[in-house]
């Protein structure tokens, strides 16, 4: 178990009790007394960034000193270490892409510094290049330029909440609890519910009964339902019936678009005054002392992956990390030098991945200027291609009516709000996108397989476990840890990823000796047209699938599919028994695609809508 598995461990362990504990420090941290944990290195030298990079794979940060006494600490600490020096968050870099001393000295550029907290061996010189702050042998701080090799110090809170409790559903800001359905412990009435939500206390607050009061819980509840059990699993929620009418039982704002009745309420017996919420994902009134299931949920102050994990303060999406400068504008030229000189180049978009999730970015979090990327037709007009001298692919790129190379002296592409694209003059000033690879692969789970330099896991059922779709899909699920980061059935989206399951296949041991492994690709919504259960797998790379000779389903009966041998899909029923192969990203990773294209989400959200209504 790795050191944030081990801490949401113990979270969980404390909360069972009802208490919250501070963790401590593990072996190899320095324990100060002050809530955190200290761990200098010294067993390689590296610059500021790669010490920055490194502190993030232990889901730690360089060190902030908040004040005078932590400082005299670490100045004990770090005497019994041997180093020129120690790397610390301090900087007074701009974070606007100017790569420019600012003069004013920061905590990673977000915690102004206190004139009292550091000494200073000199006052910081006014090069230009030293802008990185750390503390020498003398135990006083200095700057020095970011690329100097040193040591350095990784700080922890021991008592941050770091997410969800092990065995938790996680989303951006939210954990649920769905209880076990083979524990009978687990099985209560709708008060002992809710006491047993409430009893999970947390830094942010104790859990509750699952309250749908905002268009995310709505959204992922309902989504959820179908996948979390059988048809027959009833969760109790917060929904009761007060002197006014239903709502949450503790004052939630009541949405009544999340709640869609099956044919009830009904009050038989005037006794039904609590709600569960079916697996079809509507609701019905009950009485509250009859015992079911039930769903907990708790706000998430968590510490997103995607600022550790080798990317440092830039953004995290699949094996990239990214930069959006929205400061002082620069030309094509100026734009690429600084992403150069940052050990990246400008943005490259190769895989409908980095699309959907350049779109999310340019849509949704407000990104409202133009910016620069790395295709370009400089070298032969006409002939675009991305900094690297890689042809570009024309899917991956909307653009708005261009190129038109206006004058003909427009050569380089740059992105708009609406992820449209245009050609412009590449002596122009505009922001721009930086990227660089994240080196950091990531673990996969005992028992799991990974490719070699890539961030995917797989796990192919051992030749006794035969399951049939459903039941297949639900092993799959249950292995998730972060739900970031869900565990699925298959869903192979590009030409690597299937000759490296066609090299694997033979070498798996088989009960039958022939190669049957469900896949997530299936027609179960709507006959004929093939998606993966998971919308980000959507659609389908029809290059990648192998039908040779299917689909072939004249009755409608075979709404699934297993790959064999050779990488074929074939369709059958999906209640045949068969191996598996589940697949999920590294610890660490998850899908960049998190944002749909408008019409997918359209068209999953009627498909859904579809799918309750008919049930």
């Amino acid at each position: 178990m790795g050191f944030r598995g081990i801490i949401s461990f113990l979270s969980f362990l404390a909360a069972v009790h009802g208490d919250y504990i501070n963790l401590g420090c593990d072996p190899g941290w320095t324990d100060l007394g002050n809530g955190y944990c200290y761990q200098p290195v010294t067993s390689k030298a590296v610059s500021r960034k790669n010490a920055n990079y490194d502190c993030g794979t232990t889901f730690s940060s360089l060190v902030t000193v908040n004040n005078a006494g932590e400082m005299a600490a670490l100045n004990k600490l770090v005497a019994g270490y041997q180093s020129d020096g120690f790397w610390t968050s301090l900087t007074d870099l701009r974070f606007d892409g100017t790569l420019a001393s600012s003069g004013t000295w920061t905590w990673d550029g977000q915690q102004a510094l206190g004139n009292t907290t550091i000494s200073w061996e000199s006052y910081p010189t006014n090069n230009p290049k030293d802008t990185c702050g750390a503390i020498n042998i003398q135990a006083k701080m200095t700057n020095w330029q970011c690329t100097r090799k040193m040591g350095f110090i990784c700080e922890l809170d021991q008592t941050q909440d770091t997410g969800c409790p092990f065995g938790w559903m996680i989303t951006d800001n939210s954990c649920y609890y769905f209880s076990n359905f083979t524990d009978p412990t687990q099985i209560l009435t709708w008060n002992d519910a809710k006491q047993w939500c409430a009893n999970k206390q947390f830094p942010a607050g104790a859990a509750k009964l699952v309250t749908l009061d905002n268009p995310n819980d709505g959204q992922y509840i309902l989504g959820e339902m179908p996948v979390v059990g059988a048809t027959d699993r009833f969760f109790w929620t917060g929904l009761t019936k007060q002197t006014t009418g239903w709502g949450w039982f503790n004052q939630d704002t009541y949405l009544s678009q999340y709640v869609n009745w099956a044919k009830e309420p009904d009050h038989v017996n005037n006794n039904e005054d609590c709600a569960i919420l079916k697996t079809d994902g509507k609701f019905s009134d009950q009485d509250c002392n009859k015992p079911f299931n039930y769903i907990c949920y708790k706000e998430s102050k968590s510490v997103h992956t995607e600022y550790y994990m080798g990317c440092g303060g830039w953004t995290r999406a699949n094996n990239k990390c990214y930069m959006f400068y929205d400061g002082p504008a620069s030309t094509y030229t100026g734009a690429r030098s600084t992403c150069m000189q940052l050990g990246g180049d400008l943005i490259k978009i190769d895989t409908m991945d980095d699309r959907y999730w350049l779109e999310q970015q340019m849509i949704m979090n407000g990104h409202n200027n133009m910016y620069y990327t790395g295709l370009n037709d400089i070298a032969n007009e006409g002939d675009y291609r991305w900094a690297d001298g890689t042809p570009y692919n024309i899917s991956m790129i909307n653009w708005n009516q261009e190129p038109n190379s206006w004058g003909g002296n427009e050569d380089c592409a740059a992105l708009l709000q609406q992820y449209t694209w245009n050609d412009e003059d590449c002596t122009l000033s505009f922001q721009y996108i930086c990227e660089y690879p994240n080196l950091n692969q990531g673990d996969c789970p005992q028992g799991w397989m990974q490719r070699d330099d890539n961030y995917e896991c797989y796990y192919f059922a051992s030749p006794n476990d035969t399951r049939n779709w459903f039941e297949a899909q639900t092993h799959c699920y249950s292995m998730t840890v972060d739900i970031n980061q869900p565990a699925k059935l298959i869903a192979i989206n590009d030409q690597e990823e299937m000759q490296w399951i066609q090299q694997v296949l033979p070498t798996i041991p088989l009960s039958t000796g022939r190669a049957q492994f469900w896949t997530g690709l299936n027609d179960r919504n709507v006959e004929g047209v093939w998606t993966y259960p998971d919308k980000t797998d959507n659609p389908p790379n029809s290059i990648v699938i192998n039908w040779t000779g299917e689909p072939m389903d004249p009755d409608g009966t075979k709404d699934c599919t297993w790959l064999g041998f050779g990488g074929r899909y074939l369709t059958t029923s999906c209640n045949r028994k068969m191996g598996f192969i589940c697949s999920k990203y590294a610890q660490g990773f998850g899908s960049g695609a998190e944002f749909i294209r408008p019409s997918i989400t359209l068209l999953f959200s009627l498909i859904t809508s579809f799918l309750f209504l008919r049930r």
